[in-house]
C-alpha cells in the first residue's frame, strides 16, 4: 500500500495514502477506507490494518472521529474505542494508538510536536476551516503538553483552488470573519469564483502563531486516479462514497 511521507513529519510514523496499490501483474487494487454499502465492513477494516502496517504500526489502535465538518477536537487519551465522539481534530501523547482521519477532497491535516512527542489530526472541510478547526487542533495539543513553537503542519492530498468552483455568495461568511480572507478567492464571473482551502488553512495558522505548515501540493479532483475526489465523482456521475486516509502515530 501506497502513501506519501513527508519530511516535515519524518520523525513520527504517518501517511497519506494514495487509493491504488502497488500493479500486480495487469491488475491495480483499489482501496476505499470507508464504511459503506459498496464494501463489507471486514474489507474496510482490513484496507484500514493494512495502511497501519504500511508505516510500521501494525498494533497500535486506529481511532477514528465521526466527522461532522466541526470545530469540535477530542483529547484521545484512552484506546478502548475506535471511534470517539463527534469530533473533527484529534490529538494525543499516547503511543499505542494512531489518529485517523478520511477525506474526499477536504483537506486532511497532520500536526506534531517531536519535543513534547504530541500528535495531532484534523479534518477540514470550508466549515471546519472557517470555523477553526486547525487552529482548535493546536490549541489541543498545547493543552496536552505541546509548543506552539514545536509544532510542525502538514496539509495532506486535498482539492486545488483551480478545481473548487463555489457560488460568489459562499465567500460572504470568510470575509465577514477575517477580511483578508478576499485574497483566497479568485472571481471566475458575476456568480462564480474559487476557493483556495489549502492556503487559506496555512495563511489561519501562521496567524495563530505556527511557523512551519505546508500543503503537499496534491489535488484529489486533478489527481483522481491517484486519490478519491468527492466533486470528480460527482462531475462524471461516479459514486462519491469512497475515502482517502491520513495517519499519524507516536
Amino acid at each position: 500500500m501506497m502513501s506519501i511521507q513527508e519530511s516535515t513529519l519524518s520523525a513520527v510514523p504517518h501517511g497519506f495514502f494514495l487509493k491504488n496499490s502497488d500493479v500486480l501483474g495487469n491488475c491495480i487494487k483499489e482501496f476505499d477506507f470507508s464504511f459503506s454499502k459498496f464494501q463489507s465492513d471486514e474489507i474496510t477494516l482490513e484496507n484500514r490494518r493494512m495502511a497501519a502496517k504500511s508505516i510500521s504500526q501494525p498494533k497500535a489502535k486506529l481511532i477514528f472521529a465521526d466527522q461532522i465538518h466541526s470545530s469540535k477536537v477530542v483529547k484521545v487519551d484512552h484506546c478502548s474505542d475506535d471511534i470517539v465522539l463527534e469530533a473533527d481534530g484529534l490529538v494525543t501523547k499516547k503511543r499505542g494508538v494512531a489518529l485517523c482521519i478520511l477525506t474526499a477532497d477536504c483537506a486532511p491535516i497532520l500536526c506534531v510536536d517531536t519535543k513534547a512527542k504530541v500528535v495531532g489530526a484534523a479534518h477540514a472541510g470550508w466549515r471546519g476551516a472557517l470555523a477553526g478547526i486547525a487552529e482548535n487542533t493546536i490549541d489541543a495539543m498545547v493543552e496536552i503538553g505541546a509548543s506552539k513553537s514545536n509544532i510542525t503542519v502538514s496539509i495532506g492530498p486535498c482539492i486545488s483552488k483551480e478545481n473548487y468552483e463555489v457560488e460568489q455568495d459562499f465567500k460572504k461568511d470568510f470575509v465577514k470573519a477575517n477580511s483578508w480572507t478576499n485574497e483566497f478567492f479568485y472571481d471566475k464571473s458575476d456568480t462564480k469564483c474559487i476557493f483556495d482551502l489549502p492556503r487559506y488553512i496555512i495563511r489561519r495558522l501562521f496567524h495563530h502563531e505556527i511557523k512551519s505548515a505546508s500543503w503537499t501540493k496534491l489535488c484529489t479532483y486533478e489527481q483522481n486516479s491517484k486519490f478519491h475526489s468527492y466533486r470528480h465523482a460527482r462531475d462524471h456521475n461516479k459514486l462519491h462514497h469512497k475515502r482517502n486516509i491520513s495517519i499519524i502515530s507516536l
